[in-house]
C-alpha cells in the first residue's frame, strides 16, 4: 500500500470520527471562526474606504489645491484662480470651447443632530456636472443657482438619515434639501451640494478650496501638473483625483489594517493554544488506534498526515464560518470615517488572507501533536494505551 493510499485511509478514519467528538471539534472551529470573523470585519472597513475612493474618481480628472495643503478644507485658492487655471495646457473643453474646470468650496457642518462623523457641504458651479462620473439625481430635483437649496448624496442620506424636504442649519438660516443624488458610490456621495456662489456668500468665504479639472487624456496630467506647479501666478499643486482620494483615507486605512491584524494576532494565540490542547487530547484518545495502524504496517508519515488533516479541516471550517458571519453581519452596511461615508466590503483578497491565517493556526496547532503521534512506542502503547 502506497504512502498516499495509507494517508487517505487514515485521514478518512479521522474525518468519520469527528461526529463522535463534537465538543473538542467545536473548540477549534469556533476559535478559528472568531479570529477570521473579527479580522475580516475590521478589514472590511479598509476595503470599503479603498472602493469608495476609486469608485468616484475619473482617470482624466485632476484636483488643484493650494501649495502644502494636505486636504481640501485646509486649502485656500484666490478667487482669480479659475481664470488662471483654464489657461493650462491639457485641459479638456466643451464643444463651445469652455474649459472643463470647476472651482469649488467645501464647508463643514456642525455635528448636532447627526449620529456620528462629519458632514460637509460642497459648493459647485454649473461646470461641475460633467466632471463627476456617474452623477445622477435619484429623487427630487437639482438645486437652483442663487437659491438657498441643497441636494444630498446617497451615502450621507443613509448615514445621517437625511431626506428630501429636511432643513439643514446653515450660517444664514435653514436651507432645504430639494433632491438626492448618486455618484457611482464615490466620495461625493458623502456630501451635500449647493451652488458655489451662494455658499460662498453664506459662509463669507474669501476664495475657493479646490479646483476640479478634466484633462484631454490621462497622459496629459504630467504636462498640466508641471504648468500648475511652476506657474508664478499660482501657489498650487495638482494631483490625480484618485490619488488624492486615496491619500486622504490612507491614514485611516493603515490604522484599521493594523488594528485588524493586532486583534487577530491576540485571538489567534488563544485559538492556537485551544487547538494544541484539543489535538494533544485527540492523539491521546487515539493511542490504541495509532498503535494498531503501525502494527498493520502503516508508516509514520500517514499517521502524521492524519493528525494534520484533521486540524486543517477543522480550521478551514472555522474560517468559512468566520467569513460567512462577517459577510452576513457587515458586508454592504454603510459606515462613516470622519467625513467619508462608504459601504463595508469583503474582498476576495481579504477572505484568502483569512483562510491563510486559519491554515497557519491549524498547522501550528497540530504539528507537535502529530510528532507525538508518530513517536508513540508500540510496545509501551500496547501495555498502556492510556498514556503517551
Amino acid at each position: 500500500m502506497s504512502v498516499l493510499t495509507q494517508s487517505l485511509a487514515v485521514a478518512r478514519l479521522n474525518v468519520m470520527g469527528l461526529a463522535s467528538r463534537p465538543g473538542s471539534a467545536l473548540v477549534v472551529v469556533l476559535g478559528v471562526a472568531c479570529v477570521v470573523g473579527v479580522m475580516l470585519s475590521v478589514l472590511s472597513i479598509t476595503a470599503g474606504l479603498s472602493r469608495v475612493s476609486l469608485s468616484g474618481a475619473d482617470p482624466r480628472n485632476a484636483i488643484v489645491l493650494a501649495t502644502e495643503a494636505i486636504a481640501e478644507d485646509g486649502s485656500s485658492l484666490p478667487e482669480n484662480t479659475c481664470a488662471t487655471i483654464i489657461q493650462a495646457p491639457g485641459i479638456a473643453r466643451e464643444r463651445d470651447g469652455t474649459a472643463m474646470v470647476d472651482c469649488e468650496v467645501l464647508q463643514p457642518l456642525g455635528l448636532e443632530g447627526f449620529a456620528w462623523g462629519m458632514l460637509f457641504v460642497r459648493g459647485v458651479g454649473q461646470q461641475a456636472w460633467p466632471l463627476y462620473r456617474d452623477f445622477k439625481m435619484v429623487s427630487g430635483r437639482q438645486f437652483r443657482p442663487g437659491i438657498h437649496e441643497l441636494i444630498v448624496g446617497a451615502g450621507a442620506l443613509a448615514i445621517f438619515h437625511l431626506k428630501v424636504g429636511d432643513l439643514v442649519a446653515m450660517p444664514d438660516g435653514q436651507w432645504p434639501i430639494v433632491g438626492a443624488f448618486s455618484a457611482g458610490g464615490g466620495v461625493l456621495e458623502s456630501q451635500l451640494l449647493a451652488d458655489a456662489a451662494t455658499l460662498t456668500a453664506s459662509t463669507r468665504a474669501t476664495g475657493f478650496n479646490s479646483a476640479l479639472v478634466r484633462l484631454d487624456t490621462p497622459a496629459a496630467f504630467a504636462t498640466f501638473a508641471h504648468w500648475i506647479n511652476e506657474n508664478p501666478a499660482l501657489a498650487a499643486n495638482a494631483e490625480h483625483q484618485a490619488q488624492f482620494y486615496l491619500r486622504s483615507v490612507n491614514p485611516f486605512m493603515r490604522f484599521f489594517r493594523s488594528l485588524a491584524f493586532f486583534i487577530a494576532t491576540v485571538l489567534a494565540i488563544g485559538a492556537l493554544f485551544g487547538s494544541l490542547n484539543v489535538m494533544y487530547g485527540r492523539v491521546r484518545a487515539r493511542t490504541r488506534e495509532i498503535i494498531t495502524l503501525r502494527m498493520l504496517g502503516f508508516g509514520a508519515l500517514p499517521i502524521a498526515v492524519s493528525v494534520l488533516s484533521e486540524a486543517l479541516l477543522l480550521s478551514l471550517t472555522g474560517a468559512a464560518l468566520g467569513a460567512a458571519s462577517a459577510w452576513l453581519l457587515f458586508s454592504g452596511r454603510h459606515s462613516v470615517v470622519v467625513h467619508t461615508t462608504f459601504q463595508l466590503s469583503l474582498t476576495a483578497h481579504f477572505v484568502l488572507v483569512g483562510f491563510a491565517w486559519a491554515l497557519v493556526i491549524g498547522l501550528a496547532g497540530a504539528l507537535f501533536p502529530a510528532l507525538r503521534a508518530v513517536r508513540l512506542p508500540i510496545a509501551a502503547g500496547l501495555r498502556d494505551t492510556a498514556t503517551i
